[in-house]
């Protein structure tokens, strides 16, 4: 979804992310001297909050800071996956258990020519500090058609190792407003507001009691593009998510801010789940 500066000069985003205990933020602003400036990154803590209805949104607020060209936002949902008892207790690997998932999509990345997008950060999950490896192939998926025909498809794949190496978890899931199929939650309402005017979404049976847009016709592979963002713009986001009653594993919301192509931030939200 692409929306011009010129019809609306203020912009500002607000995700909620819902993060199990731990918040930590990754400003990589190295060569844009901070062209866009995050002021918010609030969340629930957990799933069990939004099952309760006490906290169930996302949000995240910035600041445009210089003129960007093209500033846009992307989000990811993982959730945990099982590790195969071959990795457990295994303190170093040079095949990490997510491989044999992404080999056929490396192969299909060198046919089509097209790298994966592959990121290093840190993330705090109750309060150990842990490496994560992320491995996105949404733009190679979408270029090649899958993601239209099957949008369910991961795309997206994250390993998260301790100080010794050693395997702690391991995480996947979509591009996109919506966490991976299996959690059987679902976004109810995403709102986008630049300057006054604000753009809501709702699912199509809401939509027209609400007379807003249908979230069939919003951003994406959750991603929302702005172009000519000038100088004191912010932009808001906010999306809202329900949940039925029953266990979910943990999940990492991953928000990036990129700058003219460039990644400027990256957040990653860890999110509690939830057992009976």
């Amino acid at each position: 979804m692409d929306l011009s500066a010129s019809q609306r000069s203020y912009l500002g985003i607000s995700i909620i992310a819902i993060i199990g205990g731990s918040l930590v933020l990754f400003n990589i602003l190295e060569g844009h001297d901070e062209a866009f400036q995050l002021l918010e990154n609030r969340h629930p803590a957990g799933f069990e909050d939004i099952i309760s209805g006490y906290h169930k949104a996302f949000a995240v607020a910035g600041l445009v800071r210089h003129p960007i060209q093209l500033l846009r936002f992307r989000f990811s949902h993982l959730v945990e996956a099982r590790i195969p008892s071959e990795y457990q207790g295994n303190l170093t690997t040079s095949s990490p258990p997510y491989m044999a998932e992404i080999e056929p999509l490396l192969e299909l990345s060198r046919t089509w020519n097209q790298t994966p997008e592959k990121l290093e950060s840190e993330i705090e999950i109750d309060e150990e500090a842990l490496k994560i490896t992320i491995y996105d192939f949404t733009m190679l998926l979408n270029a090649t058609g899958l993601l239209t025909r099957h949008p369910e498809t991961i795309t997206t794949f994250a390993l998260l190792t301790n100080s010794t190496g050693g395997i702690h978890s391991y995480y996947k899931g979509i591009s996109g407003f919506a966490f991976e199929n299996r959690t059987e939650a679902s976004i109810v309402h995403l709102s986008i507001k630049i300057d006054e005017s604000e753009m809501d979404y709702y699912p199509p049976e809401m939509a027209s009691a609400y007379k807003a847009l249908s979230l069939e016709e919003g951003p994406k592979l959750g991603t929302i593009s702005i172009t000519e963002a000038e100088r004191g713009s912010s932009v808001r986001v906010a999306y809202t998510f329900e949940a039925p009653d029953r266990d979910y594993e943990d999940s990492i919301q991953i928000a990036r801010v990129y700058v003219n192509n460039d990644l400027a931030i990256m957040e990653m939200n860890h999110i509690l789940g939830v057992e009976d």
